[in-house]
């Protein structure tokens, strides 16, 4: 039996009751507020570990503070009993409102955005909800949401479950199944979920999918007769996304769908991606049709998610003449946009950026996206359809581009350098390419190519033969990559990594007018009298002569929030002859994430690397520490090496200003080998911390690994053919020699267990 008072909170009347306990609403005397008080169920106080449990769940849950969030004021006992002290939330929960029917598309947006936004701020403390359902979401009569039971599905176990309204049903809890930990509401549980697998914050992405549909339909995604049934429901039928109102803006359809993949690694990855696509302008977005599901044409780039644009530059297409030589006004293009998403089942791949090619007669796209077993495929899509089609025999496709005459796609795969007919037919190799970094076709049917990673431009005929060099890599350039041939001449540019991204113009069969046109940028494309090219997460244009290599006027922004791929310079964009552009779209943010994981995939640690971006990530050998370069994204500083504590969480810096990366440990833990401006460096990871030698070697030398007898450290370094390996001896550096030493570039050489192999 409730008392009418706990502590000095006076109990007005029940508000609830379920699995986890009776929710009451009482007035806080002290304060002279009203409150919802949490009675928990007996057991819990009864059982010391839950209640420890319970106290810790809560502590961390009390520092969130949101407007989308119920507060917790406190957890509190009196005459026995624990109750949890919450921020009244007051209105009608969303599965009250569900069994109204379906909401508009612009109530369903004012919930998503609210819900999107409280989630994304407690993920980024490590939160959470694990119960995201409707009965756990309050809607006030001005709209404003509040998610309740925060994260507290964890800490509660041991309540009883019985069958019924499946939406609503209790929260099914360790305490509940013997076959795993499941922890959460069936008809919302994520798949991994269900099969009572470890979780993360893709589980409330799964139930905020869930959410949104339901919403919009009026109907349960998933219910059967039983929990079981319910839960079978969830890990084996596909959502029918066919359902959902014909006036569903193509953006939140495609949000849904990405929300609602079973796989978690195919999932959104992060609930902030979602608020941001929620809060663009999505009203300037025409209903999308479910006959025409893939396009929308919008009169200025909006999005913010990785969905392939068009733009037909109208406004570029200017054809600068010899009396506009002397730099011509040029206003921004007036653009029309087509948004082309991904084949159903599949991602299109943007991660390193260049893997979308427009044909140069601006008909068909070709693409590069990966399916639900992980296989990569070359896809084409004509601008003028809906459709797209797959080209078989490009299993492991990568960075396509076109023949001259949009016939054929060059691609790289399996280690080689392919084509194929861009209507189908047999891919055919043309020459070895282990690890391909972009290609041009030429007019006159020959291919340039960047055939590896760190290495110098290849020309090989197209029909096939022996490649040989169009560049010439020096020790202080790392790679060249991204060939872009100027159509009409016997020129090209490519971009070459040395530190910085410069892009390079010169003449195929030499090198003596070669010269630096642009710093600073990702790969650039020619089309249309402009060079195209990517910088600080955007796409500019800028009037180009290509026969002379001479800017012929200022740059003029194209779009804005492009995807652009830093570490390979790369950016998914490419442009036709005729100035049609293809770009993902998407936030250039600041900031890296870091993540361990053990061997099960279970998330161990997660950390936010604002302005930077984490590089060379290496675990010392017991596990518990993590090594790693900060490259800092924005001004001048150098990179430096810092080392996390796992168990701690806290980190802290090992090298300062000293253009430091690619740490190595040694088998003890207690040294770290490392890159210093190219020289070699053993330091200390205990006490002062001090450099135990330092070995200049010629060139950029790189550290790749340290025998488990602590003797050797095995590393690379540059030579006017590519990477040699080399063996270190710890005891005496200076007395290092080559290992392996040819023609090729050796790279990531590594220790066997027992140190007789690399």
């Amino acid at each position: 039996m409730t008392p009418d008072k706990l502590g000095h909170y006076k109990i007005i009347d029940m508000l609830g009751k379920g699995g986890m306990g009776e929710v009451y609403r009482a007035r806080d005397s002290k304060l002279g507020r009203e409150v919802a008080l949490k009675i928990l169920p007996e057991d819990i106080g009864r059982d010391p570990e839950r209640l420890a449990r319970f106290r810790r769940e809560a502590k961390v849950l009390a520092s969130l503070n949101h407007a989308s969030i119920a507060a917790i004021h406190g957890l509190e006992e009196d005459q026995g009993k624990m109750f949890l002290v919450l921020e009244l939330a007051e209105g009608e929960d969303l599965s009250e409102v569900f069994t109204r029917g379906p909401m508009s598309v612009d109530d369903v947006l004012n919930v998503a955005r609210q819900l999107a936004d409280g989630l994304e701020q407690a993920h980024e403390r490590h939160v959470v909800h694990r119960d995201l359902k409707p009965a756990n979401v309050k809607l006030s009569e001005d709209g404003k949401v509040k998610i309740l039971d925060f994260g507290l599905a964890r800490a509660y176990a041991g309540e009883s479950a019985e069958e019924g309204d499946i939406g609503a049903s209790p929260t099914i809890t360790a305490a509940m199944t013997q076959a795993g930990t499941i922890l959460g509401t069936a008809a919302y549980m994520s798949p991994e979920q269900a099969r009572g697998a470890e979780v993360d914050r893709r589980a409330d992405i799964w139930a905020f999918g869930v959410i949104l549909y339901e919403l919009l339909t009026g109907t349960r995604l998933f219910l059967g007769d039983t929990i079981s049934d319910t839960l079978a429901e969830v890990l084996k039928t596909e959502p029918d996304l066919d359902a959902l109102p014909e006036d569903t803006p193509v953006a939140l359809r495609w949000l849904i769908e990405r929300c609602l993949q079973k796989r978690p690694s195919k999932r959104l990855r992060d609930i902030g991606e979602a608020r941001i696509l929620l809060e663009s302008d999505l009203d300037q977005l025409p209903a999308s049709t479910m006959s025409h599901p893939s396009i929308v044409v919008v009169e200025k780039p909006r999005w913010v998610v990785p969905a392939l644009l068009v733009a037909a530059a109208v406004a570029l297409a200017l054809g600068f003449g010899a009396a506009q030589l002397t730099a011509p006004e040029l206003e921004a293009p007036a653009a029309i946009h087509a948004t082309l998403l991904p084949p159903p089942g599949t991602e299109i791949q943007l991660q390193a950026g260049s893997h979308i090619a427009i044909s140069p007669d601006a008909t068909r796209v070709a693409f590069v996206a990966e399916d639900t077993t992980g296989t990569q495929l070359l896809w084409v899509r004509r601008l003028d359809s809906s459709a797209a089609y797959v080209l078989s025999g490009t299993t492991g496709a990568s960075y396509p581009f076109w023949s001259p005459d949009s016939h054929k796609i060059g691609f790289f795969a399996d280690g080689r350098l392919k084509k194929i007919d861009a209507a189908g037919g047999v891919a055919t190799a043309i020459c070895d390419a282990p690890a391909g970094r972009g290609g041009t076709w030429c007019e006159d049917g020959r291919i340039i190519l960047a055939h590896q990673v760190r290495d110098h431009l290849q020309i090989v005929p197209s029909a096939g033969g022996t490649p040989v060099a169009v560049t010439e890599l020096d020790t202080l350039h790392w790679s060249h990559r991204w060939p872009t041939m100027l159509p009409g001449t016997d020129k090209f540019i490519y971009l070459r990594l040395a530190g910085d991204e410069e892009v390079r113009w010169r003449s195929i069969d030499s090198d003596e007018d070669e010269k630096l046109i642009l710093t600073d940028v990702a790969r650039a494309h020619y089309a249309d009298g402009h060079l195209f090219f990517g910088r600080d997460g955007a796409l500019w244009a800028r009037p180009f002569e290509p026969s002379t290599g001479e800017f012929l006027a200022e740059e003029v922004l194209v779009a804005e929030a492009v995807v652009i791929s830093l570490n390979f310079g790369g950016g998914a964009y490419t442009v036709a002859r005729d100035g049609t552009i293809v770009y993902a779209a998407g936030v250039q943010a600041n900031r890296a994430v870091a993540v361990v994981i053990d061997h099960e995939g279970t998330e161990l640690d997660r950390f936010e690397l604002e302005n930077n971006s984490a590089q060379d990530l290496n675990l010392s050998p017991d596990g518990r520490y993590l090594a790693y370069a900060i490259f800092p994204t924005e001004g001048d500083s150098p990179p430096d090496v810092w080392i996390r504590d796992l168990q701690r969480g806290s980190t802290n810096r090992l090298t300062s200003g000293e253009n430091a990366d690619d740490p190595v440990w040694g088998p003890q833990g207690d040294r770290i080998v490392y890159s210093r401006q190219g020289n070699l460096v053993a330091r200390s990871t205990v006490g002062a911390r001090e450099v135990l030698w330092e070995l200049p070697v010629p060139g950029d030398v790189i550290p790749h690994d340290w025998s488990m007898d602590g003797r050797f450290v095995v590393a690379t370094m540059p030579t006017s053919l590519g990477r040699d390996i080399i063996l270190v001896p710890v005891d005496d550096p200076a007395n290092w020699h080559p290992l392996v030493a040819n023609e090729y570039s050796n790279f990531h050489p590594t220790f066997s267990p027992d140190g007789k192999w690399i």
